[in-house]
């Protein structure tokens, strides 16, 4: 993206999706995988938080549908994870791939197009 604090917290992003890969390819206890869901879903909103809050100081223009693309993830994670969580649904490799493959879709799309207009209002 080409914004230090912003990249820094999409290599935190894929870290966790991958600590969740190597849990699950690991066999990790229900309790362990528990964790790192947790920890993910923590991280993920307040990644999402501080781009939104970046969004809104540089009056953004396409903010809203950013949002929306932020919330629609939200929601359909913590659904999974609330399956996850009665023993409705497993931690599963098309998951993981969907994790990896939507990060690195909203980066290099939705997340790449915020980049170039904070540069080019002078922020880098």
């Amino acid at each position: 993206m080409k914004i230090a604090a912003i990249d820094d917290q999409h290599k935190g992003l894929f870290e966790l999706v991958n600590r969740l890969f190597d849990s699950v390819q690991a066999g990790a206890s229900n309790k362990t995988i528990r964790q790192v869901l947790a920890e993910l879903i923590r991280y993920t909103m307040s990644h999402f938080a501080a781009e939104e809050a970046a969004m809104e100081a540089y009056s953004y223009p396409r903010l809203n549908e950013h949002r929306q693309e932020h919330e629609k993830l939200t929601a359909q994670v913590l659904e999974y994870v609330k399956q996850y969580h009665i023993g409705r649904a497993k931690i599963s490799m098309s998951l993981l791939e969907f994790l990896q493959n939507w990060l690195t879709e909203h980066i290099l799309g939705s997340d790449r197009t915020f980049s170039q207009f904070l540069i080019s209002r002078g922020f880098a």
